[in-house]
């Protein structure tokens, strides 16, 4: 068995092909953002035809009427809104981009929780709101720091005004303490999102030193080579001695592994070389070794051919060429070596204990059942326990106008099974439906309801006994 090495498989080729519409995205986004910051107040009245006044929006007409819709619709929160939107369509422009659909969720999350931040206290941000045209510092209790749709959710009563304006929507439903609690946790939510989504990866994979990747490489390949190394031990085991050892990770030092230094390189597979069969009691017997009389457990079977080769992992034919004492030797040791042959195929018809039958590697003689623990005899529940059961079940059967009696046990070693035998007429489900009561009528851990017993006109009962008895191998066979 040659292990040869694999072939390594080639790289995919990774690359990031910067589109022409994310270009044009980023350039539409910077746009916007100089809109809002240049908005002006008088713009909206100057399109509206109410002034004559010239557009001081740098982007003109269109960059007022975009201004006016954000801060309109989502007041203060707009610039957040117009700088997330910012950073992902630069963030196009660079690989490993993330997913548009978790992005777009963790904006909607992080833009509705500032809204209805901004709207719970407007008057915090009166001067900022006037100079947006929002509000007037005069009525900041009016004024849309969170934009209509934070008024709407968020905004707070003005019970003096005419008509009273009661307080928002959710406001009114879960207090302001509550909707500050949701406002937070949808800007936290929509921040997590975002940076697991997008950022996480180029964070991770371009911002830290590139010595944290390295590592991770060396320490895969230092991995994949013990594991290579293990794999080659374990085949030559194999061949050796005739099953597969588990390699024991204690056993197998990272001594002879050396760690890579410098440029981390591919593990080179190493062959093995082909190990030819050999006799283990050869090796033993080439050895020299000498054995004490106490060491001989196996000598007395030479007689019988199967067991010396078993024992000895040899043929026949060598086995009865070997003198005495070699013999004797040799089986001693093979029987305290870890040796495992393969267990020969048994027929399925039963045989008697010590019979001899024969497998695919020779004869084999079964075990005596002698060799089992006998255990104690079982006697089964008491007398005492099993009548004053009878009596709290036909008690229990009365109580519920069942018409029946205990006609039968079978006590076991750790259940006992009553039997009940049911009037003509008498539906078997009621018994099954008061099964809770007899237990507790019978203080029992857990009772099991046979309606019927298979093969048998009775119902039965198996309760478990209070002093359960353990049940050996040996009174079963």
């Amino acid at each position: 068995m040659i292990l040869g090495s694999k072939a390594k498989p080639a790289e995919k080729k990774s690359g990031h092909r910067v589109r022409i519409r994310h270009i044009f995205l980023f350039s539409a986004m910077i746009l916007v953002l100089l809109a809002m910051i240049s908005h002006s107040p008088q713009d909206w009245d100057a399109l509206r035809g109410g002034i004559n006044a010239p557009i001081m929006n740098w982007i003109g007409a269109s960059g007022a009427y975009l201004s006016h819709i954000l801060l309109m619709s989502c007041g203060i929160a707009g610039y957040i809104l117009v700088i997330l939107l910012l950073l992902r369509s630069f963030r196009l422009l660079l690989p490993d981009s993330g997913s548009n659909r978790n992005f777009i969720s963790g904006v909607l999350l992080v833009t509705a929780g500032a809204m209805l931040l901004l709207a719970l206290a407007p008057e915090a941000f009166a001067n900022i709101t006037q100079n947006l045209g929002l509000g007037r510092s005069a009525m900041p209790h009016k004024a849309l720091s969170g934009g209509l749709i934070g008024q709407f959710f968020a905004a707070p009563p003005c019970p003096d005004d005419v008509p009273p304006i009661p307080a928002g929507w959710l406001r009114t439903l879960i207090g302001a303490v509550g909707t500050m609690v949701i406002g937070w946790i949808m800007v936290t939510a929509g921040g997590v999102i975002l940076y697991i989504s997008d950022w996480h990866n180029l964070i991770r994979l371009r911002l830290l030193s590139p010595g944290a990747a390295a590592a991770g490489e060396a320490s895969r390949s230092l991995l994949k080579k013990l594991a290579d190394r293990q794999a080659a031990k374990a085949a030559v085991r194999e061949l050796e001695n005739g099953r597969s050892y588990a390699v024991d990770e204690e056993d197998e030092e990272c001594d002879d592994v050396e760690e890579p230094a410098g440029d981390i390189r591919e593990a080179e597979a190493e062959e093995v070389p082909p190990v030819k069969s050999r006799s283990r009691l050869k090796d033993l017997l080439n050895s020299g070794m000498e054995f004490g009389e106490d060491e001989l457990p196996l000598a007395r079977n030479r007689s019988n051919p199967s067991i010396s080769r078993i024992a000895a992992g040899m043929e026949a034919e060598e086995c009865e060429n070997l003198p005495e004492e070699k013999f004797s030797a040799a089986a001693a040791v093979a029987a305290k070596t870890p040796a495992i042959l393969e267990t020969p195929e048994v027929s399925k018809k039963v045989v008697q204990n010590g019979e001899k039958i024969r497998g695919e590697h020779g004869d084999f003689i079964l075990p005596l059942v002698s060799m089992l623990a006998q255990g104690k005899n079982v006697i089964g529940e008491s007398t005492e326990a099993i009548e004053l059961a009878k009596s709290k079940i036909q008690q229990t059967l009365e109580d519920f106008s069942i018409a029946g009696r205990v006609t039968g046990q079978v006590s076991g070693p750790r259940v006992t099974r009553y039997e009940i035998t049911l009037d003509p007429g008498i539906n078997v489900k009621k018994v099954e439906q008061i099964q809770d009561n007899i237990r507790m009528a019978l203080a029992a851990t857990s009772i099991r309801v046979l309606a019927p017993i298979p093969g048998r006109p009775v119902v039965g009962i198996e309760v478990s006994n209070s002093n359960p008895e353990a049940v050996f191998m040996r009174s079963v066979m």
